[in-house]
């Protein structure tokens, strides 16, 4: 809301700062933009101007302490509502900038700063392998699932139970949120568990699945009856037979 008396005006809003003037009855502006800006993100920030009394040059200004951004200049002689949008810079975890307002004219001057907060979000990633344990020889499936609004590029690495890399995916993107790959296990493949490592930016996430050779054991029923049965004298037999794919260890 707007003021006429000679006081600050502030646009009380969640999560947002307001940049505002000294309020006359002859002229108001307003910029309001989120207090809290995601790194790399688009970002949108809106301006007002209402009765001015001359032609003013609304100029707004990300400033850090490497260079400064200007993100608008707007000249008018007429009340005017806009909106602008920016990209905000890269940082490396968070970084707080200033966000100036500056309004000239040939009687009138002001000029507003406050602080904005540039913060850099890790995705949340997930990974899942269709079984948890595989025989040498075997291809395992696995999907990566990234929680932010794209499928951002990663770097996907499977590792041995020495530390030794044996399979690798670079830059892998998806147009969708899940991003589907497959490694082969060589037959001769050491047991042991294993990790997929995916790398979002500085941070990894990681999934362990094995490899052994475990037992398949089938179980046939045989069922023996006399002819006719004679189910009260209990003439039946029951055989069960293991089949084991492979030995078992000691």
């Amino acid at each position: 809301s707007y003021s006429t008396s000679p006081v600050y005006c502030c646009l009380g809003l969640i999560f947002a700062w307001c940049l505002p003037a000294l309020c006359s009855v002859s002229m108001q502006y307003l910029v309001a933009i989120p207090a809290v800006i995601e790194a790399g993100a688009e970002t949108r920030f809106c301006a007002t101007l209402r009765q001015p009394s001359e032609t003013l040059v609304m100029t707004v200004t990300l400033r850090s302490r490497e260079k400064n951004t200007t993100l608008l200049t707007h000249t008018s002689n007429e009340a005017f509502q806009t909106c602008a949008q920016f990209k905000a810079p890269l940082v490396q975890n968070r970084e707080v900038h200033d966000f100036q307002v500056e309004v000239r004219g040939d009687t009138f001057y002001s000029k507003e700063v406050r602080k904005v907060m540039i913060k850099a979000y890790d995705p949340l990633t997930f990974i899942q392998t269709d079984k948890p344990i595989y025989l040498p020889g075997q291809k395992v499936n696995f999907r990566v699932v990234t929680m932010d609004n794209k499928m951002r590029p990663v770097n996907q690495l499977v590792s041995d139970p020495n530390d030794n890399r044996v399979g690798q995916w670079l830059n892998e993107t998806s147009s969708g949120k899940i991003l589907q790959l497959s490694y082969s296990l060589d037959t001769e493949a050491r047991e042991g568990p294993y990790q997929i490592i995916v790398s979002v930016g500085a941070n990894k996430v990681y999934h362990s699945f094995k490899v052994e050779k475990y037992v398949v054991s089938v179980v046939i029923g045989t069922l023996e009856a006399a002819t006719p049965p004679n189910w009260e004298n209990g003439s039946s037999r029951f055989q069960e037979r293991h089949l084991r794919s492979l030995p078992r260890k000691a």
